[in-house]
């Protein structure tokens, strides 16, 4: 997938111009609000960030817009009222494409899939199973929840967990912490969202650890080569 460079060419535009005006500036034209309305909501599909990390108001609003406006230029970035990634990265300090660097990490389930089976004696460093939150509750000042997947799908102790949005591309600001692994249903836990934000369109994805297959010799010896390997 190819980096939205929406505001990622921005360092070395020039300031001020109809589609954005100079870095520490925050007015925003008329034009600009309709634009950042209409792209928001895009930019927020794309890069998967938290709406509440720059404002309380609806991503498709004019209040938003004006709230990124007001945080792009706190931190120098070109202002235009789109969370695009430089501006992502400003505000959260957070690499919005990192879920692109997961062991084998692909977009959505298929490709995730895809990106695992790699090729002709290729072994998976982690392989992604996605599931559904079947149950949440409070805890504390984050949340409890339930996926529909447990130790019958391989999830073990060892398995990495975040929050994703049904299309598999990880949540910002997701990553769970384990509490239980059950036979058909793991327990988590998150520190930073509550019952009450949480989109309720989102599931669980888990990185389960995978070991290589030991190597086959041209002997027909199976393992290392240290006297300790099975033989065919």
């Amino acid at each position: 997938m190819g980096r939205d460079r929406h505001d990622g060419a921005a360092a070395s535009a020039a300031p001020a111009s109809a589609d954005g005006v100079a870095p520490g500036k925050r007015a925003l034209t008329d034009r600009m609000v309709r634009r950042a309305r209409r792209k928001n909501p895009i930019m927020q599909a794309k890069l998967g960030f938290a709406p509440a990390a720059y404002s309380a108001a609806p991503v498709d609003s004019d209040q938003f817009a004006h709230d990124v406006a007001a945080k792009q230029g706190d931190r120098g970035v070109r202002v235009d009222g789109v969370v695009g990634p430089r501006t992502h990265q400003a505000v959260t300090g957070q690499d919005p494409f990192a879920y692109l660097h997961e062991p084998g990490r692909a977009r959505g389930k298929a490709g995730s899939e895809a990106a695992h089976r790699g090729g002709a004696g290729a072994a998976p460093t982690a392989r992604p199973v996605q599931s559904v939150i079947v149950d949440r509750r409070p805890s504390g000042e984050g949340m409890q929840l339930a996926c529909a997947a447990g130790a019958a799908d391989g999830i073990t102790a060892d398995s990495r967990f975040t929050l994703c949005y049904p299309s598999g591309i990880p949540f910002d600001q997701g990553a769970l912490v384990l509490v239980e692994v059950r036979q058909a249903v793991t327990v988590l836990r998150s520190d930073i969202w509550h019952i009450d934000t949480l989109p309720g369109d989102v599931d669980v994805l888990a990185y389960v650890p995978q070991h290589a297959a030991p190597a086959i010799h041209a002997d027909g010896s199976i393992g290392d080569d240290d006297g300790a390997g099975l033989e065919a």
